[in-house]
């Protein structure tokens, strides 16, 4: 997830990281979780999102006391270090407060607090129209209009079926259609078929 977050590629970076900690909840793999939440804590705060970075990383302290399994020494040092980035932002009793927020949630929380912030980013700029598909977005999509299922998706585009999951969860919600089977018309009617084709 590091190398896609320096090159600013966050929503995509995100999404990955929310796919695999949805992954990971079905699970119920501890460590994984940890390290997703980790991960994700790392990656709203590099997208300027410190109150929920900070929510995050309460979540994850409460997970691991949950578990009654302490973090591992290098867990330990880059939790610290978002912590201390994060609370630098948004000051300690403000830091304090929030982590104490997160520890309660759960990871079904976790992920649709960070999907609600990803499908509304921060800089109006960045997104000029929010119902335009990425470009991954628009590549699952045809796949979704020519009949391919999840997994034929995700083995074309070389994803998870997690990732495609997430990918068309948001698409129909972009387009505002209820059912994958409206995708079709949906991309016909905006002149966004496959040319190719």
């Amino acid at each position: 997830g590091a190398s896609l977050v320096k090159l600013g590629e966050m929503d995509r970076a995100t999404n990955a990281l929310l796919a695999g900690l949805a992954g990971h909840q079905t699970v119920g793999d501890l460590t994984f979780s940890v390290f997703g939440l980790l991960s994700l804590a790392t990656a709203l705060a590099a997208w300027s999102q410190p109150e929920l970075a900070a929510r995050v990383l309460g979540a994850l302290l409460g997970f691991s006391d949950r578990a009654g399994t302490p973090l591992a020494p290098r867990t330990q040092r880059e939790f610290d270090e978002i912590a201390a980035r994060t609370g630098v932002v948004l000051g300690a009793a403000e830091f304090d407060r929030t982590l104490a927020q997160g520890r309660d949630l759960t990871l079904e929380q976790v992920i649709a607090m960070a999907r609600s912030v990803l499908s509304t980013p921060a800089d109006d700029a960045a997104a000029p129209d929010p119902d335009a598909l990425t470009r991954r977005q628009l590549e699952v999509a045809r796949l979704v209009a020519r009949g391919l299922s999840d997994r034929q998706i995700a083995d074309e585009l070389s994803i998870s079926v997690a990732t495609v999951g997430v990918h068309v969860h948001q698409l129909l919600k972009k387009l505002d259609l209820r059912s994958r089977w409206q995708v079709a018309a949906a991309l016909a009617e905006r002149k966004l078929l496959d040319p190719s084709r």
